[in-house]
């Protein structure tokens, strides 16, 4: 499966993994944005592919 674009997404997201772990024993607010970061790097995903597969894109949230 081949998907297009999404490095950025993998880079960003895996630096949000790495900040929510990190805050969690030690910062928490890194945790909070580390979390806030990576729902949105997750949200941004799904919605590019249900416009790719074109799928009830506007009857459906996920």
């Amino acid at each position: 499966m081949k998907m297009h674009g999404t490095r950025v997404n993998w880079v960003g997201m895996t630096g949000a993994v790495v900040l929510f772990g990190y805050g969690w024993w030690r910062e928490p607010l890194a945790a909070v944005l580390g979390g806030m970061i990576l729902l949105a790097d997750l949200l941004a995903m799904e919605v590019s592919v249900r416009k790719r597969d074109g799928k009830n894109a506007k009857n459906t949230m996920f």
